[in-house]
């Protein structure tokens, strides 16, 4: 397999500009995300993630080392929409149900 637009052999960026893992449906953030989120180690995460090779995951890797600061920005804006989508959504009522029980069992 030859070098891709990236400079990285397994990766490349989709239609929309995401890098994503050639030949397959992998967004490289998200996999960053549980990577480092996760503290794993590369056999960790070859464990989560059997369906792809050593090679396409040292490859996400190298792109992290490569690219941190880029890298570390998106991921620090994904968790911040998250955050603010959770704020403004209110919990279904059987989420409020269930903390209410909780509450009600706590000693």
């Amino acid at each position: 397999m030859a070098t891709t637009a990236t400079g990285y052999r397994h990766i490349e960026p989709s239609d929309s500009g995401v890098s994503v893992i050639a030949g397959t449906g992998y967004n490289v953030v998200p996999l960053l995300e549980h990577y480092t989120a996760r503290g794993w180690t590369t056999e960790e995460f070859q464990q989560h993630y059997p369906d792809l090779t050593p090679a396409q995951l040292h490859s996400v890797l190298a792109y992290y080392y490569d690219h941190g600061d880029e890298l570390d920005g998106e991921l620090r804006r994904r968790t911040k929409r998250v955050e603010q989508t959770r704020r403004q959504t209110p919990s279904p009522p059987v989420v409020d149900h269930l903390r209410a029980l909780r509450r009600e069992s706590a000693p």
